[in-house]
């Protein structure tokens, strides 16, 4: 089998981020966010890492949020999309430290896009999409081993886990 070569792997998966109490969710709303938010990422991430291997300079990107951060959660809300983001972020570091003990050049990273106005937030939001994209771009051109396992957000701080 022959493997083709991938320079750049973005995971980006997000449903139903809208609030509602905690006491709202159930096994099967909590497990769909995770099997999207979490589950797919990693499983796509597997499976492309023969690929990414090829690479001078393989990068995966998952996009996060900052309702991951465990410690700037000041406001409760959105708990499956908060504890399915969370996932990612464990796994990006998980898997950072990993590939980096094995010897591996692929840079991992979560980046956190920003409130942009999409469908998942019904079109609400205060941060610029093209701004956010470029600052990605940025991100992404710019990062090396030394960043993989990082949390960042689009402008390129870093965000607390």
């Amino acid at each position: 089998m022959v493997t083709s070569l991938l320079d750049l792997l973005i995971n980006c998966a997000g449903v139903d981020v809208h609030p509602r109490a905690w006491a709202e969710n159930d096994s099967s709303t909590l497990m769909t966010k995770f099997r999207v938010m979490a589950v797919g990422p990693f499983l796509a991430t597997k499976a492309f890492l023969p690929n990414l291997e090829r690479s001078s300079s393989p990068k995966v990107i998952n996009i996060s949020s900052d309702f991951a951060s465990v410690s700037e959660n000041d406001r409760g809300r959105c708990i499956g999309y908060r504890m399915a983001k969370t996932a990612l972020n464990q796994q990006t570091v998980t898997i950072a430290n990993e590939l980096k003990a094995a010897g591996s050049n692929v840079i991992m990273i979560a980046v956190d896009p920003g409130d942009v106005p999409t469908r998942l937030s019904r079109g609400n939001g205060k941060t610029d999409i093209d701004k956010s994209v470029r600052g990605i771009v940025e991100i992404i051109e710019s990062a090396n081993l030394v960043d993989s396992g990082s949390f960042l957000k689009w402008t390129g701080g870093k965000i607390p886990f």
